[in-house]
């Protein structure tokens, strides 16, 4: 048999022989090399980290925007892409980044290698976009008026006579007339008539209709309505009436509903 013949048998039973040793040293080339095509350029350097504790790992820079991270005793390889134009790279759970030629790994934001040193020159990131960010539009804030009050203001113009009738005005500048009966009182408010009869009381005269209490004592008057002071300080107007006459006895007055 040539000796040629002979030496490539030999070579193949070698080979054969010695695949599986092959394979036990180098047990993520296969992994590795899936991985790498998924990138737009093949691995270009792999480094690895030793950590203070005496743990490694290793960190291959796939391509410009990202890196496959292999851990010690891992059966698999993670990607991880770069973020934000900087030196950290992640897949959501694992996160890798440098700081001063050292070396950190993350999972799920808790730290799980620190300060391991990197054992070739760490290659500095490249931007991963080259696209000029559109600056934000400048918006001029217009400030808000301050809002205006919708509430009537309290009337200052003297009611519209009524004879006979006492006219009152309060501190807050409204005003109110009554016309004074033996035990009744008319009260001229705010464009209505109320007729209220006298009820016992403790301090001064008081008139109610159940829901609206007139309350005098000589030239003052206060009125509460439902419970609340509604008119306060009234004193009677100078002009106005004159003196709130005591209750004598008059003729009532029509429609009245006491």
């Amino acid at each position: 048999m040539p000796r040629n013949l002979i030496g490539l048998i030999a070579a193949a039973v070698l080979a054969i022989l010695t695949a599986p040793l092959w394979r036990q040293a180098i047990p993520r080339f296969g992994s590795l090399a899936n991985n790498s095509a998924n990138f737009d350029t093949p691995s270009s350097q792999a480094i690895n980290f030793v950590c203070p504790d005496g743990n490694q790992f290793q960190v291959e820079y796939a391509s410009q925007s990202a890196v496959i991270l292999t851990l010690p005793n891992a059966n698999q390889s993670y990607e991880l892409t770069q973020q934000s134009n900087t030196n950290l790279y992640s897949n959501g759970e694992y996160t890798f980044y440098t700081q001063n030629e050292l070396g950190f790994i993350e999972r799920n934001e808790v730290a799980a290698y620190s300060n391991c040193t990197a054992q070739a020159p760490i290659p500095t990131p490249s931007p991963t976009s080259s696209a000029t960010p559109t600056p934000s539009p400048s918006v001029t804030l217009t400030p808000t008026p301050a809002p205006t009050s919708t509430s009537t203001p309290a009337p200052t113009s003297t009611p519209t006579p009524v004879p006979g009738a006492v006219t009152y005005a309060c501190q807050d500048g409204r005003q109110f007339q009554v016309n004074y009966y033996s035990s009744q009182a008319e009260l001229y408010l705010e464009g209505n008539v109320y007729y209220l009869s006298q009820v016992p009381s403790n301090a001064g005269t008081q008139y109610t209709d159940g829901r609206i209490v007139l309350v005098t004592q000589a030239n003052q008057a206060s009125i509460d309505i439902g419970g609340f002071p509604t008119y306060q300080g009234c004193l009677v107007r100078e002009g106005g009436g004159g003196v709130a006459p005591s209750p004598r006895p008059t003729p009532r007055p029509p429609n009245a509903l006491w």
